[in-house]
């Protein structure tokens, strides 16, 4: 038995009592599959609904020399020429639903020097692919477990989907490297179930998903730990989740590129901001650069990040050493990094940066915006809520810029993350706009 086959036992030995059975018999089934892949295919693309399957088929696929693909579900199948490009000179097996479908280019595949890939959510174009060493992905893992204190006594929560990075790191190999225990299910979670669990539980959540718990739920405490990803979290929010919930609580800041996770903020801390990403966590250094790439000290800028966890295709040559570049922007502030936004959802009208955090700010509401440029001079605001009875628009008057119009609309398009898709939502401005 491998040391890769003995993660894989090991993780099944993690999992709650009603998914190890489903997970020992999906191992069965995919063992069969694993064999009926000829030796000359590397790298394997694998989706399927079942989150316990899927775990199961993502490390054995490891286990036995493949290249696992994560898909998230927005790609699609049949798009072989694109995989064709990605995956140069290599051949390459689709997994979907159970069901193996080859796919075979003239050339062996050539050495690869990576072990697991996935793709970035697509949000704000087209799915891009990133390839990372296995022992990348555990030391991430572990590094992103010490920044939130959870150790071998917790029990970790999986509700958010395994076709992202964050959902590898979080649920695959954290398990392994720190040896908690993790609660899984192919189908959706009754909450209720959970506040009976007498454990240390820990959930990883996403802005989106914790405002729809917030609604349903009035007090978290039965979870000793909760951290949000994949989204800056408002004030409001923050404020209203505090006051159901007293325990640990934490804000993760990360991009799919560098590993994922990059740095942990405990929102307890005194003098916490909005926007805040803390502290970086072991062997990952940030730095604020400009336009041009250069460091600042101060004033606004793009995020660079200096980490051992990246992938290679997302690194890019700084002076004497290679960084990711990202398209996030921050400010730094006595020594502390606060996010400002994505360049997908700035808009710049007569000179001036409008942002959705500072909209959102002057409304004091939780609502998700977007900002749609007419032109040089004017832009539409949109916002998603009911009617503009919800909103109190007259504070809008503080802004240097004021929008021409405002738009409420519900709800907006979103990834299988929650997150804005900024492709469609753009989309379907310009269609409100033109109406």
């Amino acid at each position: 038995m491998t040391s890769a086959m003995t993660r894989t036992i090991i993780f099944i030995e993690r999992l709650n009592e009603q998914a190890q059975g489903l997970a020992r018999g999906y191992l069965l089934e995919v063992t069969k599959l694993i064999q009926e892949i000829d030796s000359q295919f590397d790298v394997v693309l694998i989706r399927d609904q079942r989150t316990i399957f899927l775990s199961i088929l993502f490390l054995s696929l490891l286990e036995n020399g493949f290249r696992p693909v994560l898909l998230p579900p927005n790609i699609d199948l049949n798009q072989k020429t694109e995989f064709d490009n990605i995956f140069l000179q290599t051949n390459y097996v689709v997994i979907a639903n159970g069901k193996l479908k080859t796919h075979g280019i003239s050339d062996r595949s050539c050495l690869l020097n990576w072990d697991y890939g996935v793709f970035s959510s697509g949000t704000t174009g087209k799915n891009k692919f990133y390839s990372f060493q296995l022992q990348q992905g555990l030391d991430n893992a572990k590094a992103h477990a010490k920044s939130l204190n959870l150790g071998r006594d917790h029990v970790i929560c999986q509700i958010l989907p395994l076709s992202h990075l964050f959902g590898v790191i979080a649920y695959l190999f954290t398990p392994l490297v720190v040896e908690s225990q993790i609660i899984m299910s192919d189908h959706y979670w009754n909450w209720n179930t959970l506040e009976n669990i007498n454990a240390k539980l820990v959930l990883h959540t996403t802005p989106f998903l914790l405002q729809h718990l917030l609604k349903r739920h009035k007090n978290l405490n039965h979870f000793d730990i909760i951290s949000i990803g994949a989204g800056q979290v408002s004030t409001q929010v923050l404020k209203q989740l505090m006051g159901l919930y007293d325990n640990s609580l934490f804000t993760t800041y990360g991009l799919t590129e560098a590993g994922p996770r990059v740095s942990t903020q405990n929102v307890r801390d005194a003098g916490f901001k909005e926007g805040a990403i803390g502290t970086p966590i072991d062997k990952v250094a940030l730095s604020l650069v400009d336009q041009e790439h250069n460091n600042i000290a101060s004033s606004i800028g793009h995020l660079a990040i200096n980490s051992p966890y990246a992938s290679a295709e997302a690194l890019t040559q700084f002076k004497n050493e290679k960084l990711v570049m990202t398209r996030d922007l921050f400010v730094l502030e006595n020594g502390k990094y606060y996010f400002v936004a994505r360049d997908s959802e700035v808009i710049k009208v007569r000179g001036v940066l409008v942002t959705p955090k500072e909209i959102r700010n002057i409304l004091s509401c939780s609502n998700d915006v977007f900002l749609f440029a007419l032109d040089e001079n004017n832009y539409v605001l949109f916002a998603e809520c009911e009617n503009e009875k919800l909103l109190d628009l007259s504070a809008l008057s503080s802004l240097i810029v004021k929008p021409k119009k405002t738009i409420c609309l519900r709800p907006f398009p979103r990834n299988h993350l929650g997150k804005i898709d900024q492709e469609k939502m753009l989309t379907l401005a310009r269609q409100y706009v033109e109406a």
